[in-house]
């Protein structure tokens, strides 16, 4: 089955190549490849140059709801080791 294109007209629709998407996110190309498969993120084909292009919101979007998760996930094993939980400030960081 074929990657969906996108309307190349569409404003809202912000095209990133797979190599700016793994700039952008600092994850492996394997990575992003998975959340593709995953079907978490939606690779599109660009028609006139035969490409996958993504599109920013939702690589963005993907990007938050996967740091977010890590952040849970290492809060949930510090909890079972006895660890305290680290106070994130808005940038997510510890302060």
């Amino acid at each position: 089955m074929s990657p969906p294109t996108f309307d190349a007209d569409d404003p809202m629709f912000k095209p990133l190549t797979l190599a700016q998407v793994v700039e952008i996110t600092e994850r492996s190309r394997r990575t992003v490849e998975r959340w593709v498969k995953d079907h978490r993120l939606t690779a599109y084909e660009e028609t006139h140059r035969r490409t996958v292009v993504f599109n920013e919101d939702e690589v963005l979007e993907v990007e938050q709801k996967m740091a977010a998760a890590a952040r849970a996930n290492r809060d949930r094993i510090r909890a079972r080791a006895g660890q305290p939980k680290p106070c994130h400030g808005n940038d997510g960081s510890a302060t």
